[in-house]
């Protein structure tokens, strides 16, 4: 214990020193810097273009004394410049792992001329790939990209304008490796582009810096300022007057053009490492960022006093240099990646409309030797991470929220209840349950469906234009700070422009759409991403969740504290890691990150396990949590990252060439997005008086501004009268829906207008031969005959033909377009019947149709049914076109069944449990017995009619089923013989 005491102490000392060299030699070098800039400043003119360019030579002065820019020993080693791969390919997306000594700068026009150059230049592919591996120089990963994909795919309304970055939506520093997203489509990127301004996505990167972090985890809100407008030489400096020589420029209103942005970071120290030949300390450290401004880790590390090893940018000169020696580039790797893909394709439509993707990129073997050859481990801080990919829990805070905020088990139970019965999964219901009762309470009290988007003025929605997510949140905010044009917040305009964001313009979408402006408004390919319940949950509960990340971090709290234990399942034998790791071989073969926990009993050897599976120390395994998972949530079992990084080193996706734009299909708008036309608005000549007169049709007035109502004093008899020409439309964004439309006035109503005339009528039932009753002007039938109205036509011979002497068969073939839609029964609530717009008629089981369509039994809830598209995998409840009667389709089939087949009876008429069969004892003739096909079990009592299914939603977990009445329940019945 003396000798741990004594050589700790002398660990501290060493520690002390080497933080104190590091502060020293860049103490010395900040005051020269600033003595430099003084003398700049004072010849300095004041426009606009003169200050750019004393910021300018600002910066080239910095790179004196900072960084090693232009000395890049990577290069210049065998295969130091790495080919970049494709690590993921989806139907709109493509992720694509960047290596050191790749750049993202330049623009469109730049790239395609390059490209084109050394087109004409290169004999081959392989030759023009071969040109930029050889390089010298820091070639651009937009230029490779499209000489794997062609510029074909490139959508053309948008080339130039939305994806002038030709789809990137993130980017790296030039010797940082990790995962860059790109989109294939608009809508892909925008709605990427939401998940990173919302933080719904999360990025991790590990970094080795010098000296010794205190051993807590740490979350730092700086604010740093641009300096140098070429990215060659541009610096970052902490926007303050210790750090920064011109923040009294930008604080006097001098300098008012320059760009200034808040940087938020998350890191926990994992291990202290040093090095023999110095003495020199080192931390390893795991970071989170929420923004994504230049140079994040780099600058915000430098400005906590620990910059990283071999920066080539914010270490003094002659450290950088020497941190060569050893280290040839920025020690610093994006490790992790975490988002979700609501574009395609989806393992289950009909249940869920996204997809997460979350892979890793251990560190790579340069670094990996580096730990473990040129550097001594002294301390590990995280006992249960993997020091190659980070720790077990993806998200920094989520293991202080679940110390701070314990559930118990019922809770969990009644919040997940909640979820389930509005199909939400666990990736919402996790992250939700990660929050303090209070918050939790207050979501659920005030949980809107996502088909109440936009409802009210203060309330979440989509932009009909851009896509951005508007929420409550943010309109409080842009309310109190004002908009960057100084203008005053309207609540219901879209706050998802600006010029320095994504969009690079403002955005003129509202929260509203008139409904015949929505298809001039609505751009092609316009996504719902939010309609899938647990999307939109997500969405909702993201802002809370991260609040409640840096509020955790800013309380002081004891070491000690931990959350509850959790039950473990069965401790992995020998057998059962060897057969686990072999599955995860294979998986990180084929591109994977590891095995979700309720996978784990497919595997063979662990069919009888119990969740979850314990881990023993030592191990080649490792498991961990996603972003936003908590107690009792899913793990992620891996193999440990020396082991994988033989694999993810060089897994690479076959690139599909795309040989045009995707086509893709245009959303509907939210229904409370979308109100009815606006009044036609129409403009009249000058009058002789000089006035403008406007004329506008509101209601049946129609009067001249400046001149008043020209019938205003008529009496109300002399007054011409004009016929109403009222239509019933249906809504083109709602289909099923409808309103009136008069077309000599442009007013619209949802409700009937009372000055409609009646346009009744009598016809016959084409399915049934029964009477009813139509309004060719509502769109109205029933089949009670209406009071008080006079019906068009001859009634009477109507109604003879629909009983003739002789009855008729009817027609197999229905009307075309007929409109069935599904309507909820007002006398049996949670019951469905299906309408016939067209025929009024009313059938209980669903409608007919033929492929591409499928009609299918909802997993979730037995005995709905619901559409599915197998081309465009679009599902809906309501019938689509060509849907044919229940009744008449099912006519001539063998059991002249109308309703979807339900579960098969025995020939006496009684449903029994799956397995169990009744059968007649040989011993006893007339007497029956009952017998388990699987078990062998007999019995002369009938089984109990519950039995235990597998949750499709949940694998692994089972619920329980009554086979006569349909009844399910989590809650565990009697199955089997009851004794």
């Amino acid at each position: 214990g003396a000798g741990q005491g004594a050589r700790g102490a002398m660990y501290r000392d060493v520690a002390e020193g080497s933080d104190a060299k590091i502060t020293e030699k860049s103490e010395k070098a900040r005051k020269e810097f600033f003595q430099k800039c003084e003398k700049l400043k004072k010849g300095a003119s004041f426009s606009d273009k003169l200050i750019q360019e004393t910021a300018n030579v600002a910066a080239m002065e910095y790179t004196k004394l900072f960084g090693r820019i232009g000395v890049k020993p990577l290069m210049h080693l065998k295969g130091g410049k790495k080919r970049p791969r494709y690590v993921v390919d989806r139907d709109e997306t493509w992720v694509m792992y960047k290596p050191p000594l790749w750049q993202q700068g330049g623009t469109f026009d730049a790239w395609r001329k390059n490209l084109l150059e050394i087109q004409q230049n290169s004999r081959s592919l392989k030759d023009a790939e071969d040109k930029y591996l050889s390089s010298t120089k820091d070639e651009l990963l937009q230029e490779w990209h499209m000489l794997q994909s062609g510029f074909m795919w490139l959508p053309p309304e948008h080339a130039s304008t939305d994806m002038k970055n030709w789809g990137f939506v993130q980017r790296l520093d030039v010797e940082t490796d990790g995962f860059i997203m790109i989109a294939k489509t608009w809508r892909s990127m925008r709605i990427m582009q939401t998940q990173m301004k919302l933080h719904l996505n999360t990025k991790a990167y590990m970094c080795l810096v010098h000296g010794k972090l205190d051993h807590k985890t740490v979350y730092v809100k700086r604010r740093f300022a641009e300096l140098g407008s070429d990215a060659q030489t541009q610096v970052m400096l902490q926007f303050d007057p210790e750090n920064d020589p011109f923040y009294d420029w930008c604080m006097q209103g001098k300098w008012k053009k320059r760009s200034i942005r808040m940087a938020e970071t998350f890191f926990m120290p994992l291990a202290y490492y040093r090095r023999k030949e110095d003495n020199s300390e080192y931390t390893l450290c795991y970071v989170n960022i929420l923004t994504g401004i230049t140079h994040q880790i780099r600058i915000t590390m430098q400005s906590y006093g620990h910059p990283l090893v071999s920066d080539d940018r914010y270490l003094p000169k002659d450290q950088a240099m020497a941190d060569l020696k050893w280290c040839p580039r920025n020690f610093l790797v994006n490790v992790r990646s975490d988002f979700f893909d609501m574009t395609g394709p989806f393992d289950d439509p009909s249940r869920k409309r996204y997809h997460r993707v979350s892979i890793e990129n251990p560190l790579p073997q340069m670094f990996q030797n580096i730990l473990t050859k040129k550097l001594q481990l002294t301390q590990v801080l995280e006992p249960t991470a993997d020091l190659f990919v980070g720790p077990q829990y993806w998200a920094i805070g989520d293991y202080e929220l679940m110390s701070a905020y314990p559930k118990d088990e019922e809770y969990r139970k009644k919040v997940m209840r909640w979820g389930q019965r509005r199909g939400i999964h666990t990736d919402a219901l996790d992250r939700l349950l990660l929050l303090s009762k209070d918050d939790i309470d207050e979501v659920l009290n005030h949980y809107q469906p996502p088909e109440q988007l936009g409802a009210d003025t203060y309330s979440y929605w989509i932009c009909p234009v851009c896509m951005h997510w508007n929420t409550p949140d943010e309109l409080n905010f842009k309310q109190q700070k004002g908009n960057e044009w100084g203008e005053k917040v309207d609540p219901d305009v879209c706050r998802g422009g600006n010029e320095k964001g994504a969009l690079g313009r403002k955005c003129t979408g509202r929260r509203q759409t008139p409904e015949d402006e929505v298809k001039s408004i609505v751009p092609n390919g316009w996504l719902n991403y939010v309609k899938d319940p647990t999307v939109h949950l997500l969405f909702i509960v993201n802002s809370r969740y991260l609040e409640a990340r840096k509020a955790i971090m800013r309380q002081s709290r004891p070491a000690w504290v931990k959350p509850p234990e959790e039950v473990e399942g069965t401790m992995a034998t020998k057998e059962m890691l060897s057969a686990l790791e072999e599955a995860l071989i294979a998986k990180a073969k084929e591109g994977h990150m590891g095995i979700p926990e309720m996978e784990l009993p497919k595997i063979p050897g662990l069919e009888d396990i119990q969740l979850p599976l314990a881990v023993p120390q030592g191990a080649s395994i490792q498991r961990e949590r996603l972003p936003g998972r908590g107690t009792g949530s899913q793990w992620v079992y891996t193999l440990k990252a020396d082991k994988r990084i033989e694999y993810t080193a060089v897994y690479d996706t076959k690139l599909t060439r795309l040989t045009g734009p995707l086509h893709v299909k245009t959303d509907p708008l939210p229904p409370e997005q979308v109100t009815a036309p606006k009044p036609k608005v129409e403009q009249v000549p000058t009058n002789g008086a000089g006035a403008t007169t406007v004329t506008q049709a509101v209601g049946k007035l129609s009067w001249n501004w400046s001149l008043g109502d020209p019938g205003a004093d008529e009496p109300a008899a002399k007054r011409p009268k004009t016929a109403p020409k009222w239509e019933r439309r249906e809504s083109k964004s709602n289909p099923g829906k409808y309103y009136f439309y008069n077309t000599a006035t442009g007013e619209t109503s949802v409700e009937k207008p009372g000055d409609l005339e009646d346009a009744w009528e009598a016809i016959v039932s084409k399915t049934s031969g029964k009477v009813y009753y139509y309004n060719a002007a509502t769109g109205e039938s029933q089949v009670e005959k209406p009071a008080g109205v006079q019906i068009k036509g001859s009634e009477a011979q109507v109604v003879a033909k629909a009983t003739p002497s002789k009855p008729s068969k009817p027609k197999e073939e229905e009307p075309k377009g007929m409109k069935w839609e599904r309507r909820e029964s007002a006398s049996k609530p949670g019951s469905f019947y299906y309408f016939n717009q067209t025929t009024g008629d009313n059938e209980v089981s669903p409608p007919r149709v033929d492929p591409p369509w499928k009609l299918l039994e909802s997993k979730t809830k037995r005995g709905q049914y619901y559409y599915y598209n197998e081309t465009t995998a679009e599902s809906r409840v309501d019938p689509p076109p060509g849907a044919r009667s229940a009744s008449q389709a099912d006519k001539g089939k063998p059991n002249g069944s109308s309703t979807p087949p339900a579960g098969k009876p025995e020939p006496n008429g009684e449903k029994l449990p799956a397995g169990w069969k009744r059968c007649e004892s040989d011993k006893y003739k007339g007497k029956f017995y009952y017998t388990n096909e699987k078990t062998r079990e007999t019995s002369w009592k009938k089984p109990s009619p519950w039995e235990r299914v597998e949750s499709a939603s949940h694998p692994g977990k089972f619920y329980y089923k009554n086979c006569e009445t349909g009844e399910t329940s989590w809650t565990k019945q009697v199955v089997g013989v009851v004794n």
